[in-house]
């Protein structure tokens, strides 16, 4: 991302759309909303909510890629605020506009490859006008071109979409891609939701787009598209996380470690087969299971030893605490004792260590069978970005290590330990 100032303000180049953006409101606070919250209060407040649908369509997709790409009150770390000075916004809100939001979620113009400015305007006299007549800047996409808006007199700055043009285009049956490609020129419409069920908003957005990006998931279901977001992660599932954001390869070694984690004839997955196995026997995690259990990938000391003699429970859902004990072990980390417990439910008893023995996830001592791998993932002098604070605030903090980690929290996880940009 980079930020270059113009005429109008300070413009972002950037690739993709953020989940939220950060809003001047009028007491001079500045409020943290998501993308398409703030859509959903600035498309009425521009727009006529009785407009063709296509038209509104068409402004909140063009509403949209200004905001994400906005930094015009740097002073205050504010992309936008709520007045004509860059969008007008209210929480007022109409189901009309909110369903065109919701039909293009997720969507933006882009100009090579980057989200453009989405400059739009009341009217024009017929025609628009080029971005440097106006503010002495060329913009590729911000051409001048004829409009059936119907005045002849401006009613605005006159770049890019003319409002009522496409309440004309909208009324004369073009759709809203038509229209934003006919007031910006050369432009790609492009879908940046990737997943059916992770729209822009989503808590986790980001990072699961970011994941899938570098190619560490495919989701949870190729047609429909799906994340599920919510689902619970697999240690077999884990595995292949770890290892895809690790930058390592599936691996066969020709035997399986694991009296639960099959091989095949030829080790490799090939589809098809049940249960988990292809046709030819090989389970559909066993590579990278393989992998996160081979010392010699981790520098002498592997993230797992499986969860029992000679088993490694693929099915079975991976708790938080588990999760940091393979994140911390997957970076060549130690377990950390603090000498005080971070987090209320994951407790240090008398020396700081797990012994074994004891009841409830407690050794003798007291201390949490992840107390230690826990407090390394949270330790800010131990990562760049810590990969949690915790699941919960208190007093006192909480991590609830018992808990299932999620798809979506596994997603941050990764992004954090591995320094995955989203």
């Amino acid at each position: 991302m980079s930020l270059a100032a113009n005429a109008s303000g300070y413009e972002l180049s950037i690739t993709g759309l953020p989940a939220t953006i950060r809003v001047l409101m009028p007491g001079g606070t500045v409020q943290e909303m998501s993308l398409e919250e703030y859509t959903k209060g600035v498309l009425p407040s521009e727009l006529y909510a009785s407009w063709p649908t296509e038209a509104l369509k068409a402004g909140a997709v063009a509403m949209r890629c200004y905001a994400a790409t906005s930094w015009r009150h740097d002073d205050v770390g504010a992309n936008v605020c709520t007045t004509t000075h860059c969008q007008v916004w209210s929480p007022a809100r109409d189901p009309r506009t909110d369903a065109a939001v919701d039909a293009t979620s997720g969507v933006a113009a882009t100009h090579d490859g980057c989200v453009i400015a989405g400059y739009h305007f009341s009217h024009c006299d017929g025609t628009t006008r080029n971005s440097e007549d106006v503010w002495g800047e060329y913009l590729a996409y911000c051409r001048g071109v004829p409009c059936g808006c119907g005045y002849d007199f401006m009613g605005g700055h006159g770049v890019g979409m003319c409002q009522w043009g496409a309440w004309a285009m909208g009324a004369a049956g073009y759709d809203y891609t038509e229209i934003l490609q006919h007031y910006y020129t050369g432009v790609a419409i492009v879908d940046f939701t990737t997943f059916d069920d992770v729209p822009v908003g989503y808590w986790a957005h980001d990072a699961i787009e970011a994941i899938y990006r570098e190619g560490i998931t495919g989701g949870c279901s190729a047609v429909p598209p799906l994340y599920c977001p919510a689902g619970s992660v697999t240690r077999g599932q884990m595995a292949a996380f770890i290892c895809r954001a690790a930058g390592k390869s599936w691996l066969d070694p020709g035997t399986a470690t694991f009296a639960d984690v099959a091989r095949g004839e030829n080790g490799q997955w090939d589809g098809g087969g049940s249960g988990g196995l292809d046709a030819d026997g090989t389970h559909v995690f066993y590579g990278w299971i393989e992998r996160l259990a081979h010392p010699e990938s981790w520098g002498g000391t592997a993230p797992t030893v499986g969860c029992g003699a000679g088993v490694y429970c693929p099915g079975s859902s991976c708790t938080r605490g588990q999760m940091a004990a393979f994140l911390s072990r997957a970076h060549g980390k130690t377990w950390l004792d603090l000498g005080t417990a971070t987090f209320g439910d994951a407790l240090r008893g008398e020396n700081g260590q797990w012994d074994g023995g004891g009841t409830g996830g407690l050794d003798a001592d007291g201390t949490y069978i992840f107390y230690g791998w826990i407090e390394r993932l949270a330790d800010p002098g131990s990562w760049t970005t810590p990969p949690t604070a915790g699941c919960a605030a208190g007093p006192p903090p909480l991590y609830c290590p018992a808990n299932n980690c999620r798809r979506d929290q596994m997603a941050v996880f990764l992004c954090r330990a591995f320094e995955i940009p989203y």
